[in-house]
């Protein structure tokens, strides 16, 4: 879905993200799984990865909305989830921050920790918003970096592009 401010998508994702309601995100999620779109998709996937989020969003919101997103994908799909599979390093946020630095894949970093799945996995890679792609595209190249042998597809609830 087309997430932009005043749209009514835009209200889904600030109620999950701010107002602690991610049961409107969850049921968002499956009307778009329903359809044959997500099952094509989907298809072939072995293992579902969330984008990780920073301690501090994770302590206020009570929930990593990526990790919530990504677990449901993977109970819907009867596939296992790996919420640790990638650890943010301290660094600068993507969220109100603007223009070229947005794309500077340095500026975020991800770390491998482990993924238990067989060699030449497809691995689903899971965030609730994407605007740019550098956050998505910084975790998958921590992936690749770790473990060159996996295929992998994203995925983002939304699309904030600019």
């Amino acid at each position: 879905m087309y997430h932009r401010g005043s749209s009514r998508y835009a209200r889904v994702i600030y109620d999950m993200k701010y107002a602690r309601r991610p049961s409107l995100a969850l049921s968002t999620l499956r009307g778009i799984a329903d359809g044959p779109a997500f099952r094509d998709f989907t298809a072939g996937i072995d293992a579902v990865v969330p984008v990780p989020t920073t301690w501090w969003r994770r302590l206020v919101r009570g929930y990593n909305p990526a990790a919530l997103l990504a677990d449901e994908i993977a109970r819907m799909l009867g596939l296992p989830s790996f919420p640790k599979a990638l650890t943010r390093k301290r660094g600068a946020r993507q969220s109100r921050t603007a223009g070229a630095l947005r794309t500077d894949l340095s500026r975020l970093t991800f770390a491998f920790s482990h993924l238990p799945v067989a060699e030449g996995a497809h691995v689903l890679l899971v965030d609730d918003v994407a605007t740019t792609g550098t956050t998505l595209a910084s975790c998958a190249l921590a992936l690749r970096r770790a473990r060159p042998d996996l295929r992998i597809s994203v995925f983002a609830l939304a699309w904030a592009g600019k």
